[in-house]
């Protein structure tokens, strides 16, 4: 046969084929190197295909060699507050942005990322009111609720001043004047 890691013994009469251990022969793949006889068969050691990056997956695929692919995306965190890389040493790498954000609450402004967290100024709850309870839902926003609180409309000549549906609403005892 066509085959480096055997030979033909010519024996009196016939012929056979033994091993050819001290063969030189080449197993065809790729993914092999220092390929040598052993038992008649071609057999080489696997190919290290190490780039020594902790940031690329390494592998050897026959007919193609050695392939590198990247790792990187295994880094992300989904995190809008941080910028993420791997260095080919030490691996991952996160590093805190400022960059503009949206915190999710409707009870703040501004919103900026800082140390990795998204932050927000809180927003002015007091709308001056003094005729609404003043707070702040962070799912609706806002919520001035108006209240029964006792008031003063301005007018002087009016007294037991009250609060209703958010305005203050003139007393109805006039003040005596006389």
């Amino acid at each position: 046969p066509n085959n480096a890691c055997q030979q033909c013994l010519v024996i009196a009469s016939s012929t056979e084929w033994t091993n050819n251990d001290a063969g030189i022969c080449d197993d065809g793949k790729t993914c092999t190197v220092e390929d040598a006889c052993d038992s008649g068969v071609c057999a080489g050691v696997a190919r290290d295909c190490d780039d020594n990056d902790v940031c690329t997956e390494d592998s050897c695929e026959d007919g193609g060699g050695c392939t590198f692919v990247s790792k990187a995306s295994d880094c992300e965190d989904d995190n809008l507050c941080t910028d993420n890389s791997c260095d080919p040493v030490s691996g991952c790498v996160v590093d805190f942005n400022s960059d503009d954000c949206d915190d999710g609450s409707a009870c703040t402004e501004s919103d900026q990322c800082s140390d990795g967290q998204c932050v927000g100024s809180q927003v002015a709850i007091d709308d001056n009111n003094p005729c609404t309870d003043d707070s702040c839902d962070p799912e609706t926003g806002l919520m001035n609720t108006p209240n029964t609180l006792v008031c003063d409309d301005g007018d002087e000549c009016t007294v037991g001043d009250l609060c209703a549906d958010g305005a203050c609403l003139s007393g109805v005892d006039e003040l005596d004047c006389d």
